[in-house]
């Protein structure tokens, strides 16, 4: 039942060309996925932001975020296509509790963000974690060690 739901909402609310590729992130083919991240920088504005959505609300619902290809690992994917949406992607990640962020979070922010406006969000978000009380100790690691790089002016 849950899936209808969130089908009739991908209905209501996308073009056929978004519901598509929602579909198509869906996949368990890696080529499947990697063509709907391609047809991503050619869509609207407003389904782009659409497809974001999905994926931030299929994420909301997860109670394990380390699989990559998950809802989030997607969302961050998408935002390195359509860079103009991580602001929400940054909003909704900052509401997520520090101890459920998995490792593999830093390094594909960073890769999203560098070179974007949305470069002093992942800085201060890496902070955060860097001094975090809840985050798994692998993940406070990741941070630090992705900021001193930064901080320095590295890759």
């Amino acid at each position: 039942m849950r899936s209808k739901d969130i089908r009739s909402c991908i209905t209501k609310r996308l073009s056929p060309e978004a519901q598509e590729i929602i579909i198509d992130l869906s996949s368990p083919s890696e080529a499947v996925r990697n063509n709907a991240f391609k047809k991503a920088k050619e869509i609207n504005p407003t389904d782009a932001s659409a497809i974001l959505d999905e994926l931030i609300e299929k994420a909301r619902n997860l109670e394990d975020y380390s699989k990559e290809d998950s809802p989030l690992d997607l969302a961050v994917k998408w935002i390195k296509v359509r860079q103009e949406l991580s602001a929400e992607l940054m909003s909704f990640i900052n509401t997520l509790p520090d101890s459920e962020l998995p490792v593999w979070i830093v390094t594909k922010l960073e890769s999203a963000l560098k070179n974007t406006a949305q470069h002093s969000t992942l800085v201060q978000f890496l902070k955060r974690i860097s001094n975090s009380k809840t985050a798994t100790k692998t993940l406070i690691k990741a941070a630090q060690n992705r900021l001193a790089k930064i901080m320095k002016g590295g890759n």
